[in-house]
């Protein structure tokens, strides 16, 4: 039922999952690498940081987005839809 109100659901899944897979098995492991070790990279791990924050981010709206369709309020208009 839900999969024919909001067909997007199941590519959405499938990003949040790849996302959520990029942060835990690549970019968070990565930046608490560098992070620990002291080694002075300026740029670099502000970049690290941002796309780590990113992808969160990203995470997070599609979370919510999903959390309202399931609960079967509207999704338009909604602050999410806009990020």
């Amino acid at each position: 039922m839900v999969l024919s109100d909001a067909p997007e659901l199941l590519s959405l899944l499938s990003e949040l999952r790849a996302s959520l897979a990029e942060v835990r098995g690549r970019v968070g492991p990565l930046l608490r690498e560098v992070s620990g070790s002291g080694l002075v990279t300026a740029a670099g791990l502000s970049y690290l940081e941002a796309k780590h924050l990113l992808l969160l981010q990203y995470c997070m709206c599609i979370l919510a987005y999903v959390m309202l369709k399931a609960e079967g309020r509207p999704v338009a208009g909604h602050p999410v839809m806009n990020r």
